[in-house]
């Protein structure tokens, strides 16, 4: 089966990113809660918003299709149990007719599961008129209406029959940009989950799906194409999060955007389908992630970060058993990233980060090299049948050399090594693929099959850790009778569930 590629040395560009843009300071979103839940009060003990949706982008029809969701408090719930006052600012340079919700929090029936106590019944004041036929529940706010979930009506009021875990709230008239209004649900803030989007996803393109102000992007590796991939953020509140028994030390990254009057972590759920695919690869074919995110005023710089992935699980984390797909962290811009890689395709990912650690400045990655005569930005032209040393450092998601890495020779679909039967961790498996693209003058194909990649005579991994700490070197024998303009790539495996496309292109003359 041959599927498309894409060029290794833009690899590093590759993977999914979600960029959240700074909201402000506590006191500047105290004050724009003040502006948008006036009107509402007095509500219970509220003294404004417990949340602020920002919605970012619409589309056509003026739905809302990117939005952040900040947590705030001002003594909510106002109930004091779990009904919630909810900004809207309407920050997407066109005019906002209406935004779904859902919430994965079922603890009070769902978010819509309204009981009769909305701010209507605090302030009559706040009751507004509503369209012929539409029973109103008395939590909506100022001209608008929810719908899409299922509902009862007792004793004239519109209550959501659970689990009322997503529905849509409307607005007539529509909110101009840089307007606002308030409403209000059941459940605490954090249990908002952002959007949910479903695209079809291709080797070697970029996919990119809008969440809050910002974007994720997914590019798999060597799909078949057409696969269906959906993409669920939820929001966790970082004392909240629960910690996989593997990694007990760890905590979720709280991301500046999201984190009001206490900091909040993002974790995303992903899923894949068939969709258009010839056949259903979902669960073996490899890919790269990317997520940026500015880290909130009271935590300016972490150590020991990680991506962590809990397979065949939703969001949010459970302290299910977890794998580290972490390859690399950097802060050299204004917002720090993560990066890891994987196979499997349904599960929840978060970046975590270890307090005890030294906090990084600059840039850690659990690969350096390669080292010369390999290059990792110019094409590296070789002759079919040589030898070609591969070495570079080996360190894990704090920066320390691993000094005991084994060599496997076979993994199955599921990343697991099947020989030599019975190694230890941690382990590598280096498999070398065909890779036209824009560096080759002439690919000989057009598809990613993988290529021998077996050790020159007997010398399998070599670990040079004596020389250097976490050095090594594998030196791969390229097959004879490649023809001549085929590109090669080499990716890893790792026994963590890792996954990750070396930086050097080679092609064969």
């Amino acid at each position: 089966m041959k599927i498309y590629n894409f060029v290794l040395c833009r690899i590093a560009r590759f993977a999914l990113l979600i960029v959240l843009a700074g909201m402000g300071s506590v006191a500047s979103l105290w004050a724009q809660d003040l502006d948008q839940c006036a009107s509402a009060l007095p509500v219970g003990t509220a003294l404004g918003c417990g949340a602020l949706i920002t919605v970012n982008q619409v589309d056509g029809s003026g739905n809302a299709t990117a939005f952040t969701v900040t947590t705030l408090g001002n003594r909510n719930p106002y109930d004091n149990v779990e009904d919630t006052l909810v900004g809207v600012q309407n920050s997407s340079g066109g005019t906002l007719h209406s935004i779904t919700l859902s919430s994965p929090d079922l603890t009070f029936g769902g978010i819509f599961n309204f009981d009769a106590d909305g701010p209507c019944t605090f302030n009559a004041a706040d009751c507004f008129p509503s369209p012929e036929g539409y029973i109103p529940s008395g939590y909506e706010g100022p001209n608008s209406t929810f719908s899409g979930f299922s509902s009862q009506v007792i004793g004239g009021i519109t209550v959501g029959m659970p689990p009322a875990a997503s529905g849509t709230l409307s607005f007539n008239p529509a909110i101009s940009n840089n307007g606002s209004t308030w409403f209000a649900m059941e459940g605490t803030p954090t249990s908002f989950g952002l959007i949910s989007q479903t695209q079809p996803v291709f080797p070697g393109v970029t996919t990119i799906y809008p969440i809050g102000a910002d974007n994720y992007k997914i590019t798999p590796f060597n799909n078949q194409g057409g696969e269906l991939v959906t993409i669920t953020a939820f929001l966790v509140a970082k004392k909240d999060f629960v910690a996989p028994t593997n990694f007990p030390n760890e905590k979720c990254v709280p991301y500046a955007d999201f984190s009001g009057t206490q900091d909040t972590c993002v974790e995303l759920h992903q899923t894949c389908v068939q969709g258009a695919a010839p056949s259903n690869d979902c669960d073996t074919f490899l890919y790269q992630m990317m997520t940026n995110y500015d880290l909130p005023a009271d935590l300016p710089a972490i150590g020991g970060p990680d991506y962590l992935y809990v397979p065949n699980q939703s969001c949010p984390t459970t302290g299910t058993a977890a794998q580290s797909v972490f390859l690399s962290y950097s802060v050299n811009r204004v917002d720090p990233v993560t990066r890891g890689g994987t196979n499997p395709t349904n599960g929840c990912f978060v970046a975590t980060y270890t307090p005890s650690a030294p906090v990084i400045t600059g840039t850690t990655a659990t690969f350096v090299g390669f080292n010369s005569p390999v290059s990792d930005t110019a094409l590296n032209l070789v002759k079919a049948g040589s030898a070609v040393p591969l070495q570079w450092v080996q360190l894990d998601n704090q920066g320390n050399p691993i000094t005991n890495l084994s060599l496997c020779t076979a993994v199955n679909s599921s990343g697991t090594c099947t020989a030599p039967i019975g190694l230890l961790t941690p382990w590598i498996f280096i498999q070398a693929f065909t890779a036209p693209g824009s560096l080759c003058k002439a690919a000989a194909t057009e598809g990613t099959d993988a290529l021998p990649t077996n050790a020159a005579g007997n010398s399998g991994l070599q670990n040079l850790s004596g020389t250097q700490p976490g050095l090594y070197q594998y030196n791969w024998k390229t097959p004879s009778g490649t023809p001549k303009g085929t590109c090669a790539e080499i990716t890893f495996t790792y026994s963590s569930g890792g996954f990750f496309v070396t930086p050097a292109q080679f092609q064969f003359k």
